[in-house]
């Protein structure tokens, strides 16, 4: 109405017959008076709004003259989408949205898993391990033996040598100069040393994952592969890319292969010549096989195991030499544990005979000969603790008997314990988790022993404790109150004519 917003009623009426004379229908021309008449029904609403006390102060306060309007809004879509005869289409639009979201979400789930659990990639542990091996040989490198720096980095220059020097034996990198092939020595033997040092600390600790982290990483120097690696890569001609095809006949370690006969084995390593292939199969019938023939406990003296008693635990390990095969190439029976066999007639007693050496391992990549070295723990793996000191074994050639001695449970009750018998220097040779069961009974499962009153005294019954008594007849002290033993006419002429060679003696004397 082309007013201002704070304009009077009687202002709101003249305007109002203003416009009427101008956009009334009866006022225009025919060919204007659609356009006329629309105008004139807004410029009616206007004024009736306008002229209402109620409606003028809603649409000042609202913008609306019934008030507060309710807010609504809308998405623009295509009419093809919405209509009836495409719901199919959309249904199978939808389906493929939200089916390549749930492949993306489960794919960047697993990658996220595999990078945090993925058994290739090192762990934590072994990865502190590395850095500290790295570290210790700072002197060797060409770093000032009293710096300590606070991390290691490889811009450090000791720093970068050491580590790739470490990193081209774990890889097997073949190195042409005789000066790095020096190095690397150098670097290879102070690790194997560094890592038994690691061990001893560990070991006093008894930190159970440390030691057995360390043992593991020990394995790995000595063969040369990185962490994680396959274990049939310790044979010879066997590289990474032939490994796909153990996996796919699932054949995991030595004794794996070596149970395939003849014809699968020969099929499966198609891809070596067949002396590369009879190389491969000799080294692997040389690595050991260890197996528990016995796991026993008891207290010595007693039929029970009582809680607080000192509990002997009796192993019997047997080295089979996976080379005892039968002739159609699978492993003997021999590798069997058998428990029905005792123990002296598995390890008979010589104890004449010198200490045996034990074999020396196939560690064809480390500079020096290394003997087979086998450390035997006993855990709790409810507490990961040790519940012995660890034992280690020097030369298991065949069998060999061990002994722990510890203190049995305050409670009665069973207790499950796990023997781990792990290798110094060999891969998948290990037995891991073995379990053991000590049952702990209470006291009352010991009988109690009966005392025994006839017994006499031990004095009496010798010549000198005859003559003793005697003496003490014959000085006039009476003899001690002691259970006298039964004697014959012929003891009792025998201790007079002893007391009568006693008084001539005493008379002669004087």
């Amino acid at each position: 109405m082309e007013l201002d917003p704070g304009a009077s009623v009687s202002e709101i009426r003249k305007q109002y017959r203003k416009l009427s004379l101008l956009w009334h229908p009866d006022k225009v021309e025919e060919a204007e008076k659609n356009t006329s008449e629309a105008h004139f029904i807004d410029i009616s609403k206007a004024y009736k709004v306008l002229t209402d006390e109620d409606a003028r102060k809603n649409w000042e306060e609202f913008g609306h003259p019934d008030g507060k309007q309710s807010l609504s809004l809308g998405i623009a879509l295509p009419s093809w989408l919405v209509s009836e005869g495409s719901s199919s289409v959309v249904l199978l639009i939808y389906g493929l949205i939200f089916a390549q979201l749930d492949l993306i979400t489960i794919a960047m789930e697993f990658r996220f898993k595999v990078l945090l659990f993925d058994p290739k990639s090192p762990d934590p542990a072994e990865v502190k391990l590395e850095k500290l091996i790295k570290e210790a040989m700072e002197e060797k490198g060409g770093g000032d033996k009293y710096e300590k720096p606070k991390r290691y980095t490889q811009q450090i220059p000791w720093s970068g040598r050491v580590s790739l020097l470490l990193y081209s034996h774990l890889l097997r990198v073949p190195v042409d100069n005789s000066f790095m092939e020096e190095e690397r020595t150098f670097v290879v033997e102070k690790c194997a040393k560094l890592m038994n040092g690691l061990l001893q600390i560990a070991l006093a600790r008894f930190h159970a994952t440390t030691i057995f982290t360390i043992i593991e990483v020990g394995q790995f120097i000595y063969q040369g592969l990185y962490f994680k690696e396959h274990p049939l890569l310790q044979l010879p001609g066997i590289k990474k890319e032939h490994i796909r095809h153990f996996a796919a006949k699932k054949v995991q370690n030595m004794k794996d292969l070596l149970s395939l006969d003849d014809e699968k084995r020969n099929t499966l390593m198609r891809f070596l010549s067949d002396p590369e292939r009879d190389l491969a199969i000799s080294v692997a019938r040389q690595y050991p096989l260890i197996v528990i023939d016995q796991a026993d406990f008891a207290v010595l003296g007693d039929p029970a195991i009582t809680p607080g008693s000192i509990v002997t635990l009796t192993i019997v390990l047997r080295r089979v030499n996976t080379m005892e095969t039968t002739e159609t190439g699978t492993l003997a029976e021999s590798i069997l544990p058998n428990k029905d066999t005792p123990v002296e007639e598995m390890a008979p007693r010589a104890w004449w005979k010198p200490e045996q050496v034990g074999p020396v391992a196939h560690t064809p990549l480390f500079p020096k000969e290394v003997p087979e070295k086998w450390w035997i723990f006993l855990c709790d793996l409810r507490v990961n603790k040790f519940v012995c000191p660890p034992g280690r074994v020097n030369d298991l050639n065949t069998h060999k008997t061990i002994r722990f001695q510890f203190q049995a449970p305050p409670k009665e009750g069973k207790l499950s314990l796990h023997l781990f018998v792990k290798s110094e220097s060999c891969l998948a040779c290990d037995i891991n988790a073995h379990e053991v069961k000590l049952v702990v009974e209470p006291p009352s499962a010991i009988p109690n022993e009966q005392e025994e009153d006839d017994i006499s005294d031990p004095d009496e019954d010798t010549i000198a404790g005859q003559l003793a008594a005697a003496r003490s007849m014959s000085s006039g002290q009476a003899p001690a109150a002691k259970s006298q033993p039964k004697s014959n006419g012929n003891n009792a002429n025998n201790k007079k004519e002893a007391v009568q060679d006693d008084d001539s003696s005493d008379s002669d004397s004087d």
